[in-house]
């Protein structure tokens, strides 16, 4: 099936079956039962699903709702949220780190809490390095 009617496809099941979601992969056929397959999926699990036979003209379309705290969930690990969620992702965790840093060489330059600086410092990378090697598959 080329792209042209492939975005007929998509733009319809949105329009009247009010799926929405990002188009997982393409629209895929089988060939012996000449049945085509559209799925969407949207952060928080949602999954839309849609078959229709090349002869028939009203598809099937199943969706699976979501709730919100798995919505949020989801986008916290950036899963079905695409690309530009991802890069938002990255950005505030490069940012995250900036400010760590640089709260910490605030800290340790204090003549008298430098000491407290060093040792939180050091017991901080320390547990971080056993929690890694305890509890990360390698």
């Amino acid at each position: 099936m080329d792209k042209g009617k492939e975005l007929l496809i998509v733009e319809k099941l949105r329009e009247d079956y009010f799926v929405r979601g990002k188009l997982n992969g393409d629209v895929e056929r089988s060939r012996e039962r000449r049945v085509h397959r559209v799925v969407f999926k949207a952060p928080g699990g949602y999954l839309a699903t849609a078959r229709f036979r090349e002869k028939e003209a009203k598809p099937s379309c199943r969706t699976k709702p979501t709730a919100s705290w798995a919505c949020s969930w989801t986008l916290h690990r950036g899963k079905d949220s695409g690309d530009e969620w991802s890069l938002i992702i990255d950005g505030v965790s490069i940012l995250f780190v900036i400010v760590s840093l640089t709260g910490l060489i605030l800290w340790t330059s204090l003549r008298a809490r430098a000491q407290y600086g060093l040792i939180v410092i050091i017991v901080g990378v320390a547990v971080s390095v056993v929690v890694y090697f305890k509890y990360v598959p390698q």
